[in-house]
């Protein structure tokens, strides 16, 4: 069969979230499938052979790359599904919420999290005149996807039940597949933890880790406030925030709560994101809403101690395996930061029940699901196609649990 994969996020130069989805995803099912044939669809060249770490072998024999340029919406509406057709392929796979709305073959849609169609719930801060454009396209086009899409994926139980409240689309057409951890999140020695950090000027040895984004539902200004309770209290440690863009650095520059003990980095490489993990006092992430939240199983993975929300698919997540905040109790957020940091006991209950947690969390274990998914929606279409036109309209031409059909 031959799968069709959006993959425009493969070139992009910001890391995390849709970014190392694609990645992440696609390495797994190259590891996993060498039977089906792959195209990845990008949006630009590029030489994705590291990116996916196949360097070993060259990009996978059953995978070829093609670049459909264009914006977002021309790509997307009109470019993707000429290419898709004059490919001839069996099964697309749209990975990052939005997918075309006319199109030839049957298609699975990831639906990372609702949170882009409830703009009043999580307002973003006032953007340029793209971003705002951009905003309302997917409000517009992530409930008509889903609701052509021959069979909706999600991250988490949480997003699955917002798919289902917020589009309306039934229990029975999603599948929950939780993001996995890349192998390169792992504990490090005290020799190799060194080499990595030495280039970085950290505000203290005994630091709290969070991330910086100016998106007010990540609540950067609330780990911002608990530190400042915090440092009121304990004067020996700091705060060491990652960022992806210069605007989210801002918000530090800007802020009064400025204090030299608190540093944002951006641009942090993979492997330095892993030294600060391992060596943090605890990650720091209450976050208001989010899909899945793959910085708190990477830090389990890590052996970070971590203190999260209550809010959204965290506690889902996290499982026992993490302090659980009020993401609005800023005194809360700061109680837990002392907790840990004071309480050995706790700090290495945490680290040993994150370990465990994290291992629950595989990439190869979701690329096999994934795989079964594309199976048996192709398997569904063909047999549809197969129909006198009066079965297919009276059968609805629905896909049943997909893992089912794949067997």
């Amino acid at each position: 069969m031959k799968i069709g994969l959006d993959a425009r996020y493969l070139t992009h130069p910001q890391e995390g979230g849709f970014r190392t989805y694609t990645q992440s995803l696609i390495a797994a099912i190259a590891r996993i499938d060498q039977r089906n044939e792959y195209v990845l669809y990008t949006d630009r060249p590029a030489d994705l052979t590291p990116t996916l770490s196949f360097e070993e072998r060259g990009l996978a024999s059953n995978f070829r790359t093609r670049v459909v340029s264009g914006s977002l919406p021309v790509r997307e509406q009109v470019a993707l599904p000429i290419a898709l057709a004059r490919d001839r392929v069996d099964v697309a796979h749209f990975l990052c919420n939005t997918a075309p709305l006319l199109i030839t073959c049957p298609f699975v849609l990831t639906i990372h999290d609702v949170i882009p169609c409830l703009p009043e719930a999580f307002p973003r801060p006032f953007g340029s005149r793209k971003t705002r454009l951009l905003d309302r396209y997917w409000r517009e086009v992530i409930p008509l996807a889903a609701s052509r899409a021959a069979r909706i994926v999600t991250v988490s139980e949480s997003s699955s039940l917002d798919i289902q409240r917020v589009l309306g689309m039934p229990a029975e057409r999603i599948d929950v597949m939780h993001n996995g951890i890349d192998p390169s999140f792992r504990t490090l020695d005290p020799d190799a933890l060194r080499t990595v950090l030495q280039t970085t000027d950290l505000p203290s040895d005994r630091f709290f880790l969070g991330f910086l984004s100016k998106e007010p539902r990540k609540n950067s200004v609330g780990i911002l406030r608990a530190f400042k309770i915090l440092s009121e209290r304990v004067s020996d440690c700091g705060l060491v925030l990652v960022s992806s863009s210069r605007d989210d650095v801002a918000i530090v520059s800007e802020s009064s709560l400025r204090d030299p003990r608190i540093i944002a980095l951006r641009g942090v490489s993979r492997d330095r994101l892993v030294a600060l993990y391992n060596a943090a006092v605890a990650l720091v992430f209450p976050s208001y809403a989010e899909g899945f939240g793959l910085p708190i199983v990477e830090a389990m993975a890590c052996g970070a101690p971590v203190i999260t929300s209550t809010a959204g698919s965290l506690p889902e997540v996290a499982g026992d395996a993490a302090l659980l905040v009020d993401p609005g109790n800023t005194n809360g957020i700061a109680q837990a930061m002392l907790a840990v940091l004071t309480d050995e006991r706790l700090s290495r209950s945490l680290r040993t029940r994150g370990l465990e947690r994290a291992r629950r969390f595989s990439w190869e274990e979701t690329a096999r699901r994934m795989v079964a998914t594309y199976m048996a929606v192709g398997a569904t279409w063909r047999r549809e196609a197969s129909r006198p036109p009066a079965e297919s309209e009276a059968a609805g031409g629905a896909v049943g649990d997909s893992e089912e059909a794949a067997r």
